[in-house]
């Protein structure tokens, strides 16, 4: 299922652009009819948005952390154990919300299968499936 695309770079010579060279980009899928693929610049919906809805994401956690610890040290004290767990789970949080922002910026979020290059489609799927894949070692070995 996946296709081949072949892309051709230009460069500007006396004011007019000539082709200089050609090279080929393996898709992980082949892009619907009528579709025109552009690997320089794909279709993305929301590239700010993106990072909005991160940013977002984060701060809003941090005042629901904020909020419980005020109420368990003015309202209902002590904290408790599960308290630093709540702050250890918002710090994991900043770990996830940190690569998705990385795949966000690399343009490995956010893309059809069809507008990205079979290596970035790679990296995509160590990031995301990477701890869900049981590692085998080759027969032979």
């Amino acid at each position: 299922m996946a296709a081949t695309y072949t892309s051709t770079l230009e460069a500007t010579v006396s004011g007019s652009l000539v082709p200089t060279a050609t090279h080929t980009i393996v898709a992980p899928l082949a892009a619907p009819s009528g579709y025109v693929v552009d690997f320089e610049h794909p279709k993305r919906k929301g590239d700010v948005d993106g990072y909005w809805v991160h940013a977002f994401g984060i701060f809003f956690a941090l005042g629901f952390l904020i909020m419980r610890i005020y109420v368990k040290l003015r309202v209902t004290p002590p904290l408790n154990w599960e308290d630093a767990l709540l702050a250890l789970g918002w710090i994991c949080g900043w770990a996830c919300q940190i690569i998705f922002v990385y795949m966000w910026a690399r343009e490995i979020q956010g893309l059809h299968a069809w507008e990205m290059s079979i290596e970035r489609f790679d990296e995509y799927n160590i990031v995301r499936h990477h701890p869900c894949i049981p590692q085998h070692s080759e027969p032979g070995k």
